[in-house]
């Protein structure tokens, strides 16, 4: 998978505990291999400026890919999420987000 995109918020509002004060965002990986791609989305959140970040909700992490078991039948919500995170902290994502962070797109 290939970085394609990361973003910050930019109006964080300090009502929401989802954003942290230091910025947020969301990041994209896509596969460069099949179509239609596959991708993976997340938001992310600048724990300790400048380059300390955290995915900001591991269970919200989005994704069109379809995982199945040895016996070909689709993986259980639960274990699909967990093998997603896997996948997610294998990628070297945080330094796009904190490129992102201050206005410096990879």
């Amino acid at each position: 998978m290939v970085h394609a995109l990361s973003w910050t918020h930019t109006n964080p509002d300090p009502r929401h505990r989802h954003q942290s004060p230091h910025g947020s965002g969301m990041t994209v990986w896509v596969d460069d291999i099949s179509s239609p791609r596959c991708f993976l989305l997340w938001g992310w959140h600048l724990v300790q400026p400048p380059d300390i970040v955290a995915i900001a909700d591991p269970s919200r992490i989005r994704s069109n890919i379809q995982l199945v078991g040895a016996d070909g039948s689709r993986l259980p919500a639960a274990k699909r999420l967990l093998e997603l995170n896997v996948a997610v902290h294998s990628l070297p994502w945080m330094g796009g987000a904190v490129s992102s962070q201050f206005g410096q797109l990879d």
